[in-house]
């Protein structure tokens, strides 16, 4: 199993997968903090701007790739990297959303693998599920929270989130 992105979107699913058992689970994000929190729930983690996350999963998996590929990043060339790195009859969910709408894949190297493409609506019908999860302390929310601001410094912590300044995954703005 593989996610690209490690943003918050990333890491809920990371502990998700881990929970239903998958092993291992790889995850890639150009964000060195990210990927410590990702490590910290049991990731192996692949700085993708210090290592091609596709050349680094397929070799770990000796040239097979993963079952499943969930981008969770939307960063242009992480969909490509996403089919790139499954194997074949392998399953690709597509959970980022892309700034400019459009989807941009190689055809030939999702019908050369024959691959299952889905794409998840995020907040489907899923809100009594994950608030149990939440509630049972099976997934933890709390470790993903980087900074807290109060409610007069909106504006900064906005800023500060919109720069990924001071190593930020989560900012909570306590009201």
């Amino acid at each position: 199993m593989a996610i690209l992105g490690a943003g918050c979107i990333g890491l809920s699913i990371l502990q998700l997968v881990k929970l239903s058992g998958a092993q291992p689970v790889f995850i890639s994000d150009k964000f060195s903090w990210r990927l410590a929190a990702a490590e910290q729930y049991g990731a192996i983690p692949i700085n993708c701007d210090e290592a091609d996350p596709v050349a680094a999963i397929l070799e770990a998996t000796g040239g097979q790739g993963v079952d499943v590929a969930i981008e969770a990043a939307w960063a242009d060339h992480s969909v490509q990297q996403a089919a790139e790195m499954i194997r074949l009859g392998g399953r690709m969910v597509i959970v980022g959303i892309s700034e400019e709408d459009e989807l941009v894949l190689k055809h030939s190297t999702v019908r050369r693998k024959g691959l299952t493409i889905r794409l998840a609506r995020r907040m489907k019908h899923t809100y009594p599920r994950s608030i149990r999860l939440v509630q049972s302390g099976l997934v933890d929310l709390g470790g993903m929270v980087s900074h807290h601001f109060s409610l007069e410094k909106t504006p900064q912590a906005f800023a500060m989130n919109a720069a990924y300044e001071d190593n930020v995954v989560k900012i909570v703005i306590d009201v």
